[in-house]
């Protein structure tokens, strides 16, 4: 199918080149999993549900800031902390995979760093927080310095 789309021959027998090394083939797909799972974050980890019913509303916590006065006017509090908010009486959530936000200690663990538990995949950091959630989140850092890193060379050499 991709061959299809391209017209030029040397791009397409470069294509064909790089489709018969399998690593280097299995090497792109995974970079590509990688980047698409980091850059959709939020869905996979957070400590918000992605979508919830509280009371007949529908809301999208994961990607809107709600402040708790929406779900209880009387709060006084200036974070909505949805674990806390009785969700299964007044309706249902669709919670991401990883329940942890990347800077939000685990305060459940004996002591930091701790070990790979059902909550924490891949254990705590030393100040609490979930290394799955940091590592799925730090990867668009990465990302981003490699991509300027490469556009800053690429200027400079066609500067030169």
């Amino acid at each position: 199918m991709v061959e299809r789309l391209i017209k030029n021959e040397l791009k397409l027998k470069q294509w064909r080149r790089f489709k018969r090394n399998r690593l280097a083939a299995f090497s792109a797909v995974i970079i590509l999993i990688v980047t698409i799972v980091s850059l959709t974050a939020e869905m996979w980890a957070n400590s918000k549900p992605i979508v919830m019913s509280y009371k007949g509303s529908i809301y999208f916590p994961a990607f809107n800031r709600y402040h708790p006065s929406v779900f209880n006017p009387s709060s006084e509090d200036f974070v909505t902390n949805y674990r806390k908010l009785d969700i299964k009486e007044n309706g249902w959530a669709i919670w991401p995979i990883i329940h942890w936000d990347p800077y939000e200690a685990n305060k459940t663990v004996d002591d930091y760093p701790s070990r790979p538990t059902s909550d924490n995949w891949l254990g705590t950091d030393e100040g609490g927080r979930d290394v799955m959630a940091r590592l799925l989140y730090g990867y668009r850092y990465s990302l981003s310095y490699a991509f300027l890193v490469w556009f800053i060379t690429t200027i400079i050499a066609i500067a030169l």
